[in-house]
């Protein structure tokens, strides 16, 4: 299981990115916070293969790329 952490601009793409990632499968939302303008999204992810899809789809999409990714035991 992977840990997945994006950081983007609420006013930019709203709530765009959470919604699009709730509907991929092997994606969970750990944690999705906003502090004025700023988002965090926390996600975790079961498979190298799902990681690489969401990294595909948020970089192709809104061009956000991971702020941190963590390998859990």
């Amino acid at each position: 299981m992977y840990e997945v952490t994006f950081a983007y601009s609420f006013d930019l793409y709203k709530g765009k990115p959470k919604r699009d990632l709730e509907k991929l499968n092997g994606c969970i939302i750990k944690s999705y916070g906003v502090v004025k303008d700023s988002v965090t999204l926390c996600i975790l992810v079961d498979c190298i293969e799902t990681l690489n899809e969401l990294k595909d789809l948020l970089k192709s999409k809104y061009k956000l790329n991971p702020k941190k990714t963590k390998k859990l035991k």
